[in-house]
Parts: C-alpha cells; sequence; structure tokens
C-alpha cells in the first residue's frame, strides 16, 4: 500500500492542511476493496518483518555495546 500510495503522491504539492486532508480523503475513497484486501493480507507478513528486524537491531546494538565494554 505504502509504495502506491508513494507513487501516487510523486510531485504532488499542497498549499495547506485542508488541502492534505481533502486530497487524501479522495484518494482513499476512491480505491476499490481490492485495494485494502491487499493490504490486510500483507500484514502477518509484514509485522513479522518488522519483528524481525526489531530483534536483529536490538541484538545487534546489544552485542555491539558488549564489545566496547
Amino acid at each position: 500500500m505504502f509504495h502506491y500510495f508513494q507513487d501516487h503522491l510523486r510531485g504532488k504539492m499542497f498549499d495547506d492542511r485542508r488541502h492534505i486532508e481533502t486530497y487524501l480523503d479522495e484518494f482513499f475513497n476512491d480505491q476499490q476493496a481490492e485495494f485494502y484486501a491487499r493490504g490486510i493480507e500483507q500484514l502477518p507478513t509484514r509485522l513479522q518483518q518488522f519483528f524481525t528486524n526489531q530483534f536483529f537491531y536490538r541484538y545487534s546494538s546489544i552485542s555491539q555495546q558488549h564489545l566496547k565494554s
């Protein structure tokens, strides 16, 4: 979802917060059900990747601290 959204935002300029809110409302209201279904289906994989990355980041940080001591 975020890559699609990022591509959709490319080159857009907003004058103020109201303009951004209007754009976002229109963007999300225009999406088909498949757009949301695909995002929901990807959640378990994305969460697993997030937690795996967090574990390795924290583990490597802890390891680096112990190496310095």
